[in-house]
């Protein structure tokens, strides 16, 4: 066993969370699952998954987060659509108030400044730690360009985790 146990968040360096980051969105962006039809020998279906995350430490001010790209295919320059259909979030320690994020989408054009239509809203509630958000169906593009903008701060300084989630 480790001398040094990772429990939360908490336990890393802001370097070390840009790290695990970057490892967790290389396994888990646009992945492929194939599974029989109907169970009987029936035809294989693909479906590809989107799950664009947002992780860090609630800042003490409200305002825009860091933006995430809607990926292409593997080759770089097949566009693909992924319909989203729940959000996920998450405090590491409850608060006596509310946490939110607005998730925003965006299309680009040419090298324009963002402007965005809300996806969702998700908020954790006071003394609460997670909420997830179902029945979205919001279709984003590869190349379209997806916003946490922080709208209330009730956990400052502790851990978040945000998901969008989508399939093909």
């Amino acid at each position: 066993m480790a001398a040094n146990p990772i429990d939360s968040l908490q336990d890393f360096t802001a370097r070390g969370k840009g790290e695990l980051k970057a490892w967790i969105e290389t396994w888990m962006v646009s992945r492929k699952e194939v599974g029989s039809g109907s169970g009987g020998g029936g035809t294989t279906t693909a479906v590809r998954k989107l799950v664009a995350t947002w992780s860090g430490i609630v800042p003490s001010v409200l305002g825009n987060g860091s933006v995430w790209r809607v990926p292409f295919d593997a080759d770089g320059t097949t566009s693909m659509a992924f319909t989203l259909g729940s959000a996920f979030g998450r405090i590491e320690t409850s608060a006596t108030a509310a946490t939110s994020w607005r998730l925003e989408r965006m299309s680009p054009g040419a090298d324009s400044a963002y402007a965005p239509t809300t996806i969702t809203t998700v908020t954790v509630a006071a003394s609460h730690f997670q909420t997830q958000v179902t029945g979205l169906s919001v279709v984003v593009n590869s190349g379209d360009l997806l916003r946490l903008v922080f709208t209330a701060v009730g956990s400052e300084g502790n851990g978040y985790h945000v998901e969008l989630i989508g399939t093909q």
